[in-house]
């Protein structure tokens, strides 16, 4: 049950997981929300960081609907620039912050900067960038990003192999998206990690690039 309104005003900056739950909860408790947005539609994350075979479209916005009939109101394209702090700082009694601005792990190791980031690479997917592979793709990583990269290259046309530094069973990846993975043509190599990515120089070979692992070795004792 919505509480009576409590004739408080917040200002949400990001929608986002993190915005779209505060303005829901919020507004629960009474309060007036606001949610301002960079891109061009709600969802953060969401929309751009889970694919859609994971998370459909129509539910996802389905899901938003409902946050909004409570009386949310969402302006996209709206980022938080000094002006709209100034704005806010004026007209709002309170200011949740959830910009989402999350930072990938580089590969600090010779030609890391020759690799994609993960959720970069989502997201322009999802944005509609026209995409195409063949032959083999490199995913590193043991987290659900690397698998819904990997299951998206799969549906590219590419051959997609992840490389993780630690054992299947230690991946922080959700279980059931592993199994979905390897269903789906993915390759995991345990215990094992990039040490030097480099351009290839080689004619015959359609490879861009050489990658070379460094393997571990683990006694057993389970």
């Amino acid at each position: 049950n919505i509480k009576p309104a409590a004739d408080k005003k917040v200002a949400i900056a990001g929608a986002g997981p993190a915005g779209l739950s505060a303005a829901y909860f919020l507004t629960q408790l009474g309060y007036r929300c606001e949610v301002f947005e960079a891109n061009s539609a709600p969802g953060g994350l969401l929309r751009l960081g889970i694919p859609g075979y994971r998370l459909p479209r129509d539910i996802l916005d389905h899901e938003i609907k409902r946050i909004e009939n409570q009386g949310v109101t969402i302006h996209c394209e709206n980022p938080l620039t000094g002006n709209l702090l100034t704005k806010i700082c004026e007209e709002y009694d309170a200011l949740f912050v959830g910009c989402g601005y999350g930072r990938s792990i580089t590969l600090k190791i010779e030609g890391g900067h020759l690799a994609d980031d993960g959720l970069d690479f989502l997201r322009r997917l999802h944005q509609g960038e026209e995409m195409s592979f063949a032959g083999k793709a490199v995913v590193f990583g043991g987290g659900n990003t690397a698998i819904d990269v990997a299951r998206c290259l799969a549906r590219l046309g590419a051959s997609p192999l992840i490389v993780y530094r630690r054992r299947v069973q230690d991946m922080p990846a959700f279980e059931p998206e592993v199994a979905m993975a390897l269903q789906e043509g993915v390759k995991i190599m345990e215990l094992a990690a990039p040490i030097r990515i480099r351009h290839n120089q080689r004619q015959s070979s359609s490879a861009r690039y050489t990658l070379t692992l460094q393997q571990y070795k683990i006694s057993n004792t389970d």
